[in-house]
């Protein structure tokens, strides 16, 4: 759950600031405009990120980009078995 609530945090609020550290990776705030509450990562840079009005973001290591999902309900989960082969769940 703790990775949900910084997504939905990171999602709508405004910015918090981070202190970078170097000995570990630190999460950054993105804005999307419609709440995320789940993520899959099949790798660093194969992240997914499943919200409302069927929004679905990907992190390629870089940047995020949104996917078309086809749909506008609520999707309330994610998880795949590849970067080509993820699935998503809503309501």
């Amino acid at each position: 759950m703790l990775v949900t609530s910084l997504l939905l945090s990171g999602c709508e609020k405004s910015p918090t600031k981070l202190e970078p550290n170097p000995a570990r990776p630190a999460w950054s705030l993105q804005r999307t405009g419609t709440p995320c509450v789940s993520l899959w990562a099949g790798s660093p840079t194969a992240v997914f990120a499943a919200g409302l009005s069927g929004r679905i973001m990907r992190y390629d290591g870089g940047a995020w980009t949104s996917q078309i999902s086809g749909t506008t309900v609520n999707l309330w989960g994610i998880w795949g078995n590849s970067a080509s082969d993820v699935l998503a769940v809503g309501s």
